[in-house]
């Protein structure tokens, strides 16, 4: 059984799930409580360091992270570093979802509005980088 836990700012998509389940063969999906989804959708910008912000997320992590389970992360930059080297190390297979951009622009007398569509891709593998290249 292939589970996948999500330390995502939103609900999956219908294709991001669908392809979990397809081509990663995900079985379960799993979510963390509010709580920590909070945490990680609200990262303040003004913290010096993410370490003490993410005890919350790092004890549910230790409780439910099995070794090869994926984990999907995304989200601020600082934060998700953390995390990808925390599933490194325990284990886990930390992955991504890459995504398609575009934007429609439609004018409506002087002004412009402008709707940025970021569309799932697939999901891939975060890779470490070691001297012999990439591990």
């Amino acid at each position: 059984m292939k589970r996948m836990l999500v330390l995502f700012s939103h609900k999956l998509t219908e294709k991001q799930e669908s392809d979990a389940r397809s081509i990663l063969g995900v079985t379960s999906l799993i979510y963390p409580p509010w709580d920590i989804q909070k945490i990680l959708m609200d990262i303040p910008v003004q913290a010096a360091s993410v370490s003490e912000i993410l005890t919350p997320v790092v004890a549910w992590l230790n409780d439910h992270l099995q070794p090869k389970d994926y984990v999907l992360i995304q989200g601020e930059f600082g934060s998700t570093f953390f995390l990808v080297n925390m599933v490194f190390r325990k284990g886990g297979i930390p992955v991504y979802s890459t995504t398609r951009r575009y934007h429609k622009e439609a004018v409506y007398g002087d002004n412009v509005i402008i709707e940025k569509v970021f569309e799932h891709e697939r999901f891939r593998a975060y890779e470490k980088y070691n001297e012999e290249g990439v591990l």
